[in-house]
């Protein structure tokens, strides 16, 4: 655990940066601000695990008339990034975000969460052009500042320079409160939806893959769609771990100098961890200059 000396220092620090910047990085910037850190540390996702409470205090519940839709990532005091699609069915009177979320309709133990209302819903002006998930990304302004703490850290962003956090075969994670198993109507009958659904945090490794990759699969699987430049694909080829539904608009994190940096923003793909069809992700780095054009127009 840490102790509380260090964990307020590292409070500190990270408010600190976030009034220079949003937590875009380089490798000096990840030393230096502490973005992307746990602060709490201990001595679905389909294929995956529970992850533990405050394991990644940057991912938020985005909750549309009091039931989670989609999640997000907190990129600064008043900024959550999403996917697009994520956004469709929001208006600022229905949508709230949850930080320090783990048991979705639990309390939490030792620590309350937030519900914040945004008063800014914003959209990639080319979402959905040529095609339905390309510029899949979105950003919410929140009304108040997110109060930081254990359970509420900011992530890192990448640096369009740092080409090495894509490398195809790298591990990256990507966690959320998704379907733990695909919902196929066709074989659907008298099972609960529960069993389907978890109400804890999940995470799950998936394998980065090249964009040649994931085309090349594609086709072996007879699919006709092909991955844009700004997208990220990641999972295995013989299916069983990905993300799913209810994940939309998480994180892809990978890990750098021991900090997690999120490369990607979950959008789609064909079903859920099938063989041959690995996951749709928004790579973050073609859209830096769209998001920290707002961010920084908030000053």
């Amino acid at each position: 655990m840490w102790t509380e000396g260090l964990r307020s220092w590292l409070l500190v620090v990270i408010a600190a940066c976030l009034l220079v910047s949003a937590p875009f990085v380089d490798a000096a910037f990840r030393r230096s601000c502490r973005c992307g850190r746990q602060l709490v540390r201990r001595s679905r996702i389909v294929g995956g695990r529970d992850a533990y409470d405050g394991e990644f205090p940057w991912i938020v519940s985005l909750r549309i008339n009091g039931q989670h839709e989609c999640g997000g990532t907190i990129i600064g005091k008043r900024w959550i990034l999403t996917a697009a699609h994520c956004l469709q069915r929001a208006t600022l009177r229905n949508l709230r975000v949850r930080v320090g979320e783990y048991h979705l309709y639990q309390a939490e133990l030792g620590h309350s969460s937030l519900d914040l209302a945004p008063e800014k819903l914003l959209l990639h002006p080319m979402f959905g052009q040529p095609k339905r998930l390309s510029n899949d990304i979105g950003l919410l302004r929140l009304a108040s500042d997110i109060p930081l703490g254990e359970f509420a850290v900011p992530a890192c962003l990448p640096s369009a320079s740092d080409r090495s956090l894509y490398a195809s075969g790298k591990n990256g994670t990507v966690a959320g409160w998704g379907y733990v198993r695909e919902l196929r109507l066709d074989s659907f009958k008298d099972e609960s939806l529960s069993t389907y659904m978890t109400d804890v945090l999940q995470k799950v490794e998936v394998q980065l893959m090249s964009n040649g990759q994931c085309n090349g699969l594609y086709i072996e699987a007879k699919k006709s769609i092909r991955v844009a430049r700004e997208q990220l694909c990641a999972g295995h080829k013989e299916g069983k771990k990905d993300a799913c539904t209810g994940d939309s608009g998480g994180p892809l994190m990978v890990l750098a100098d021991n900090t997690y940096v999120v490369i990607g923003v979950v959008s789609g793909g064909i079903g859920c961890a099938r063989p041959l069809l690995p996951g749709l992700y928004t790579r973050i780095t073609s859209y830096m200059p769209w998001i920290m054009s707002h961010l920084r127009s908030s000053r």
